[in-house]
C-alpha cells in the first residue's frame, strides 16, 4: 500500500496494557463475556414482552429499552466508546451465520453506504411515536426479535457483516456518538503494517474472525463503523494494534478525519433530532 494512505494519531496511553482490564480485553473470549449478559438480558425482555404484563412501567421489555438504556448508552459513550457495539448481544451467532456464509457474495455496490441504515433509524423513530412504541412491550419484544432474524440472516448470506456497518440503526447511532469517544484503535508502528503479509487484523485467522466492518487498522481515522470488538487486536500477530486515550474533539477537528459523503451528513442531521 502507498505510504500516503497510512494514518496514525500521536497514541497517549495503551488502554490494553492496563494491568487486569488490558488482559481481560485482550483474552480470546473477552467479548464474549460482554455479550452473554446482554444476550440473557434481550431473551428476559422478548419473553416479558410477549407475557409479561402489557403496562410499560411495568414489564422489562419497555423500561430496559427505552429507559435505562437510553442512559446507560450515553454514559457508556462519554466514558470510553461505542461499549454497546463491543457487546452487543445480536450479533453473538455471528460465528454460526459466518460458517454458512463463507462462500457468501458480497454486499451489493450501490448499498455501501449510510441509507438503510438511516431509513431504519427514521423509521423507529417513526414508529416510536406513531404506534407508541415505548409504551407497548408487545412491539419492542418484536422488534428485538427483528434485529436477532436481520442479524443472522445478512451475516449468513454475505461474506462481510453488512448489518453492523449498513444496517443497524442503533450501530449507525453509535458510530456518530462515538465522534466525542475519548478511546480509538491504532497501530504503534506503521511499518510492521506495510510488511505484514497477512493483514490478519482485518482478514482474520485460523482461529480468530477478522474486523466485521473490514476496517484496516492503520487507515483508520475515526470510530465511524468501528464495533470496538477488537478483534484486530487478538489476531494481530505482532502486537501492533492498540487502543489509545486521544481528546475527544480529535475527530471533530481533524480535516479528512470523515469521508465526505452525502450519507454521513444526512446521518449527522437525524441524529441531532435524535
Amino acid at each position: 500500500m502507498n505510504k500516503q494512505t497510512f494514518y496514525q494519531p500521536q497514541p497517549r496511553f495503551d488502554v490494553l496494557r492496563l494491568p487486569g482490564i488490558g488482559r481481560l480485553l485482550r483474552w480470546r473470549w473477552g467479548r464474549l463475556l460482554f455479550q452473554i449478559p446482554l444476550f440473557f438480558l434481550a431473551v428476559l425482555m422478548i419473553y416479558d414482552g410477549l407475557t409479561g404484563p402489557q403496562l410499560a412501567p411495568q414489564n422489562i421489555a419497555t423500561t430496559a429499552a427505552w429507559i435505562q438504556y437510553r442512559g446507560l448508552i450515553f454514559f457508556a459513550l462519554l466514558l470510553a466508546g461505542n461499549l454497546f457495539c463491543m457487546g452487543c448481544p445480536f450479533t453473538l451467532p455471528r460465528t454460526l451465520a459466518t460458517r454458512i456464509s463463507k462462500y457468501g457474495r458480497r454486499w451489493p455496490r450501490i448499498l455501501r453506504n449510510k441509507w438503510l441504515a438511516i431509513g431504519s433509524l427514521f423509521a423507529i423513530f417513526w414508529l416510536y411515536e406513531w404506534l407508541d412504541l415505548w409504551a407497548s412491550p408487545w412491539l419492542t419484544a418484536w422488534l428485538a426479535i427483528a434485529y436477532f432474524v436481520a442479524a443472522f440472516v445478512l451475516e449468513a448470506f454475505f461474506a462481510e457483516s453488512p448489518f453492523c456497518k449498513y444496517v443497524c440503526p442503533l450501530g449507525s447511532f453509535n458510530f456518530v456518538s462515538s465522534a466525542i469517544s475519548p478511546l480509538q484503535i491504532t497501530v504503534q508502528n506503521q511499518d510492521v503494517c506495510r510488511t505484514c503479509v497477512g493483514k490478519e487484523c482485518v482478514n482474520g485467522n485460523n482461529t480468530i474472525l477478522g474486523c466485521g466492518t473490514e476496517l484496516f487498522v492503520p487507515q483508520v481515522q475515526s470510530n465511524m463503523d468501528c464495533l470496538l470488538c477488537l478483534d484486530c487486536v487478538r489476531t494481530c500477530p505482532h502486537d501492533n494494534v492498540i487502543l489509545t486515550t486521544r481528546s475527544r474533539i480529535r475527530e471533530l477537528t481533524t480535516p479528512g478525519a470523515w469521508p465526505q459523503r452525502w450519507d454521513l451528513a444526512f446521518l449527522v442531521i437525524l441524529f441531532a433530532f435524535a
